[in-house]
């Protein structure tokens, strides 16, 4: 097995005032980008889960990173159930909002029309095939809330999010080690895959019922 390190972002604050890694003539984000993948084989991307980019945001990443560098991109925030400000939707998206939630500080997912789920879930597939097409996206994971605790309605959201990430073959879950574990788990399509995924999320949902700590009314 292959591990892979790297971190949060080459666009970190931390990282830039330092001024201990970037060489002080790296000033771009783009050339920020083409350093760091020449000291790290992988790196997260977490704006992604503060908007949507557009598809020719993550063309540029893959042009500006050498064979065999990788993303790990995370989903916007709307698709694991955390609040979401209707200004960090697509602008058109956001246009179409009953009035009600335009002028909410937060949305969630399921309070907004379907029809505009089904759009959001569409842009944000759209943004990162390029990463996918050029061999470059390493997983696309959905870190959800620590109020999102196993239960029967978790593991059938979670089933949703692989069908919705249709095309995108990879997978996993991790639990968290806290009493109300905050999980990951990344879309797959192969029906192997698929499998594990829900198999772990059941077993989540059967050791909560045990733990009067964990479970739901």
């Amino acid at each position: 097995m292959t591990v892979l390190c790297g971190i949060a972002g080459w666009v970190d604050k931390s990282l830039i005032d330092s001024k201990l890694f970037y060489p002080l003539a790296v000033k771009t984000s783009g050339d920020r980008l083409r350093f760091y993948a020449s000291q790290f084989p992988l790196v997260e991307v977490d704006s992604t889960y503060y908007g949507i980019p557009k598809p020719e945001t993550a063309e540029a990443w893959a042009a500006q990173t050498p064979a065999g560098f990788v993303f790990d991109v995370k989903s916007f925030a709307l698709f694991t159930n955390h609040p979401t400000r209707p200004l960090s939707l697509p602008p058109d998206i956001r246009a179409d909002l009953p009035a009600k939630l335009r002028e909410k500080k937060n949305v969630y997912l399921e309070h907004m029309p379907e029809e505009l789920v089904d759009e959001a879930w569409e842009r944000f597939r759209a943004a990162i095939e390029p990463l996918r097409v050029a061999g470059k996206l390493a997983a696309v994971f959905f870190q959800f809330p620590p109020w999102f605790l196993p239960s029967s309605r978790s593991l059938a959201y979670v089933e949703q999010v692989q069908e919705r990430m249709h095309g995108f073959r990879r997978s996993g879950w991790i639990r968290g080690t806290s009493t109300a574990p905050s999980p990951s788990c990344a879309a797959a399509t192969s029906p192997t895959s698929q499998s594990m995924c829900r198999r772990a999320t059941r077993r989540a949902c059967r050791r909560s019922t045990r733990s009067p700590r964990r479970s739901l009314p």
